[in-house]
């Protein structure tokens, strides 16, 4: 009798590893999903082993990138052993500039961190946060990832309200990692539970706001309105790059304010007097002569970071995943690979809109490499979903939800590990049992 394969341990994120499996499992007793509409024939039968990149997003609220590739790698290897494939796998968590930038960097970057105790994003609070600081070509940089001092999870749910909560803990951290010898600083701008237009960072920089009495504050959400003169802090020591995970103006019908105030526990009115404040920043940037450029995309990201950073510090505001896969080398990865598992917490209409998955498929395709997506959920008609990400250009192969597998949103929520293990199972397992053996 042939026993039970051991299960190999997962190596770090972004690690390659190698496993030949051949393990006799139990099959579970979910059906196989019917192909995602547009999904080709594809066949993973082959006399040597299948190569998969398994590349996921967070799944935003239940599983970080890193936990999610390990749910899909458990599923994919069961999988393959039950229909007799050998796989070789290659782990990447990826991320588009928001929460999670820095878990899915670490590893290819290599270098330390250092922890800091920064303000948080309420009045009085302290957090700690990281610096990641590596080195490139010889070159000390540092990685800053803004939701560590100012994401949603630091603020509990009654407290929620971006007029209070500002950006101070962020350029704390930027402070230090400019004046401790960094020659480029990244920025990981998405994730924060603040509307502050970046007001609250380019004071922890040094810049200085006053009322109309002259007063000197330091500006929250609700009272970048009162700001009626500034004065701009020093020139900084090094560049920095701001990594966008949206690409919204700051004002507008799209932006910071209006699209992302309501997700932040904002009301209608607070919405209203949000824009007017960040209307008001720009103003008072512009009479004093500091060039600003609010409709620039990425302006509006995280309540306006974007904005801040480039107003008062010069940043460069870059999409946020197609630079991340470049520092992880990812075309690199996908070339390796014969096929790609890609997820994310929600596949919708706006997956296609600079969402680190949309960067997956879209990179596999250019490759010619046939993409899977093992997802939380989705979101609409899977006409419309399947219309956006074709005016992108972009087509999976093959989706399956962990919804589906658990049979509700609850229950995929309890145990989110589980069901995205089984909906990568029910994803690979028919493909892999298709099709003639070939080189």
């Amino acid at each position: 009798m042939v026993g039970r394969a051991a299960r190999p341990s997962l190596r770090s994120p972004c690690a390659s590893f190698r496993e030949r499996v051949q393990a006799d499992l139990t099959a579970p007793t979910f059906p196989a999903p019917a192909p995602h509409p547009g999904a080709g024939a594809v066949s993973l039968r082959r006399s040597r082993p299948v190569r998969i990149l398994i590349a996921p997003d967070k799944f935003k609220g239940t599983l970080s990138a890193k936990d999610a590739a390990e749910a899909i790698a458990a599923g994919v290897r069961r999988a393959a052993a039950e229909m007799g494939t050998p796989v070789e796998l290659e782990v990447c968590p990826v991320a588009d500039g928001g929460e999670g930038t820095m878990d899915a960097l670490a590893p290819a970057l290599g270098g330390s961190s250092e922890m800091l105790s920064v303000p948080g994003p309420l009045p009085g609070s302290r957090v700690s946060a990281p610096i990641l600081r590596f080195q490139t070509g010889g070159r000390a940089e540092a990685l800053v990832e803004s939701a560590r001092a100012v994401s949603m999870s630091l603020v509990p749910g009654c407290q929620r309200d971006p007029e209070v909560t500002t950006t101070l803990g962020v350029g704390e951290l930027l402070r230090h990692a400019l004046g401790t010898g960094a020659a480029r600083v990244i920025v990981a701008v998405g994730g924060s539970s603040t509307v502050d237009g970046g007001a609250g960072l380019a004071a922890a920089l040094g810049a200085r706001f006053f009322d109309r009495s002259g007063a000197p504050f330091v500006p929250t959400g609700g009272t970048v309105a009162r700001i009626a003169r500034l004065e701009p802090g020093a020139e900084p020591l090094a560049p920095i790059i701001a990594l966008c995970d949206v690409s919204n103006p700051l004002l507008g019908p799209n932006g910071a304010a209006r699209v992302y105030g309501p997700q932040k526990g904002a009301t209608p009115q607070q919405v209203e007097r949000l824009e007017a404040g960040l209307t008001n920043l720009v103003r008072v940037c512009r009479e004093r002569g500091i060039p600003c450029h609010p409709d620039q995309p990425g302006a509006g990201s995280a309540g306006g970071i974007g904005f801040g950073l480039a107003t008062f510090l010069g940043a460069s505001l870059v999409p946020g995943a197609p630079f991340i896969f470049d520092l992880l080398k990812f075309d690199e990865r996908v070339a390796r690979a014969d096929l790609v598992v890609t997820g994310e917490g929600r596949l919708d209409s706006q997956t296609a809109s600079g969402k680190a998955g949309a960067e997956v498929v879209r990179r596999a395709q250019k490759a010619g490499k046939p993409c899977f997506a093992a997802v939380g959920s989705t979101e609409g008609s899977t006409d419309a979903i399947r219309a956006a990400l074709a005016r992108a250009g972009l087509r999976y192969e093959g989706v399956a939800s962990a919804t589906e597998a658990a049979g509700s949103g609850e229950a995929a929520m309890l145990e989110p590990r589980r069901w995205v293990e089984e909906a990568a199972w029910r994803l690979l397992r028919p493909r892999f049992g298709d099709g003639p053996r070939a080189e």
